[in-house]
């Protein structure tokens, strides 16, 4: 069975965000991020679906508005991603990868005004300055 072990959406609601686990205990467990568009009221299309989007367990997914509408995903691999929808075909691709040196990150949030991406690690938080995405 397919669970959607994350979702989000765009404030506006023009943008809807998932990220679905596959795992029959059979064959190797399948993760997708995927990124939806309103298209009419109530029907969503799936513009992007990556697969899978980090090398293990993907722990949080936050969604906001920096220069572009932008994602974040967070796993136990020890990355933080950020993914930006550029103009063309709304289309969605990884447009950086973080690391701290204190292991896997396990939650994200974009502030309100896009500025600054705050990710949450064992014991610690870390600030991004979305202008360079340092800390």
């Amino acid at each position: 069975a397919v669970v959607s072990t994350q979702s989000t959406g765009s404030d506006d609601g023009e943008w809807l965000v998932t990220v679905e686990r596959r795992d029959d205990g059979f064959v190797t467990p399948e993760n997708r991020l995927k990124f939806w568009r309103k298209e009419e009221k109530t029907e969503y299309t799936m513009k992007t679906c990556v697969d899978p989007p980090h090398a293990k367990l993907t722990t949080s997914l936050s969604l906001g508005i920096t220069t572009e509408p932008t994602a974040v995903t967070t796993s136990t691999d020890c990355t933080v991603k950020v993914w930006g929808c550029g103009d063309e075909e709304d289309s969605w691709t990884q447009r950086q990868v973080l690391r701290h040196r204190h292991g896997p990150a396990y939650s994200s949030l974009i502030s309100g005004d896009g500025s600054v991406l705050v990710v949450g690690y064992k014991g610690l938080v870390v600030l991004y300055g979305t202008d360079s995405w340092d800390v």
